[in-house]
C-alpha cells in the first residue's frame, strides 16, 4: 500500500510559513484519510499558484464532494476550517452544507497561525456563531490563546452585554496556563459563556487568577441559570477561590435553580458554607474539596 503525492517543488520553495502550513495540513488530511481505509491513493497536483495566503489546486477539483467529506471526517473542525476555507467557492459551499463542522471546535493545539486564523474565523461567520456547541481553548503551552480568542469577541460584542454571540454553545473549557487581563475574563463569561444554553463549564485557572474569584461567583449566580455542572479549579496546594456572604448580598445573589455538579478549590470553610447555601440543587461535590491542607471529600 502507497501514498504518492505530486507537485511542482518551484511552485512551493517560496511560499511564506503560513501557506507552507495550511499546504501540509491538507497533505496530512489525505494521509489520514489513506490510513483509515488502507487503499492506495494516487493524488497529482501539477499546479500549484500561491497569491496571498491563497492557492488552488488544478487536480483537487476533480475529487467528488463525497470523497472530501470522507477526508474531512477524519479531521477535527479546526483543522478543516483551517485547511480548506477560502480555497474555492465550491469548496467553501460544501463548507456551509457540511453543518457538523461549525458544531465542535478545539483549538487548544493549534499551531500560532492556525490559531490567530480560527480566532478571526469563528466570531466573525454566522455559521460558527449560530451553531458552536462545544468550544476548547488554551492548554499548557498556548497561553496567548483566551486574549487573542476575546480580542476578537469583544470586535462584535461588548462584554457589558450578557447575551452570548453563540447561543447554542453548551460546552466551554479553558485551560488557563497564565494570567489574563479582566477584560478578557469578562469577555469569555459573559459574551461567550453568558447564553441560556450553556450546560457545561470547565475552568483551569492559574494560581494569579485567584483575585477574580467575584468575578467567576458572578457568571455563576447571575448569567448561568440553566448550568448542570461547573468545575473552577487551580493546580494542588495553591490558595483556592473565595465567596463571602458580604458579596452575595451586595450583588443580591439568588439561589441557583440547577447545578448538580460542582468541582472547585476554596479558600475556606466559609465559601464552602455559602456556598451549599446558594446551591440547593447540588448534589455532586467533585471529587475532592482542597483548601490549604485541608480535604473536603464528596457529599
Amino acid at each position: 500500500m502507497s501514498l504518492y503525492l505530486f507537485y511542482e517543488p518551484s511552485q512551493f520553495t517560496d511560499i511564506g510559513q503560513a501557506e507552507r502550513a495550511k499546504f501540509s495540513s491538507l497533505i496530512q488530511a489525505f494521509v489520514y484519510l489513506f490510513n483509515a481505509h488502507k487503499t492506495i491513493l494516487l493524488v497529482t497536483i501539477q499546479t500549484l499558484k500561491f497569491e496571498s495566503c491563497f492557492f488552488t489546486m488544478l487536480r483537487f477539483q476533480h475529487l467528488s464532494n463525497e470523497f472530501i467529506i470522507c477526508i474531512w471526517d477524519q479531521l477535527s473542525s479546526a483543522d478543516v476550517i483551517y485547511s480548506f476555507s477560502d480555497l474555492n467557492t465550491r469548496i467553501n459551499s460544501l463548507l456551509l452544507e457540511f453543518h457538523g463542522v461549525y458544531k465542535q471546535l478545539n483549538i487548544s493545539y493549534c499551531s500560532l497561525s492556525a490559531c490567530r486564523f480560527l480566532c478571526r474565523q469563528v466570531p466573525s461567520t454566522i455559521e460558527w456563531r449560530l451553531g458552536l456547541t462545544t468550544l476548547k481553548l488554551g492548554n499548557l503551552y498556548r497561553c496567548y490563546q483566551m486574549d487573542m480568542f476575546a480580542v476578537e469577541v469583544r470586535k462584535f460584542r461588548s462584554c457589558d452585554n450578557i447575551q452570548s454571540i453563540f447561543p447554542q454553545l453548551t460546552s466551554f473549557f479553558v485551560f488557563q496556563s497564565a494570567s489574563i487581563s479582566e477584560d478578557s475574563r469578562d469577555t469569555l463569561l459573559f459574551a461567550v459563556a453568558g447564553g441560556s444554553s450553556m450546560r457545561d463549564l470547565t475552568w483551569n485557572a492559574c494560581s494569579t487568577q485567584i483575585h477574580h474569584s467575584k468575578a467567576f461567583f458572578d457568571w455563576l449566580f447571575r448569567c448561568s441559570f440553566n448550568l448542570i455542572s461547573y468545575k473552577l479549579q487551580i493546580e494542588p496546594y495553591e490558595k483556592g477561590f473565595e465567596l463571602k456572604y458580604e458579596h452575595t448580598m451586595i450583588n443580591a445573589y439568588v439561589p441557583h435553580p440547577s447545578l448538580i455538579y460542582l468541582t472547585i478549590n476554596i479558600l475556606n470553610l466559609n465559601t464552602l458554607y455559602v456556598l451549599l447555601h446558594y446551591l440547593p440543587q447540588l448534589e455532586h461535590l467533585g471529587n475532592e474539596l482542597t483548601f490549604h491542607s485541608l480535604k473536603l471529600f464528596s457529599i
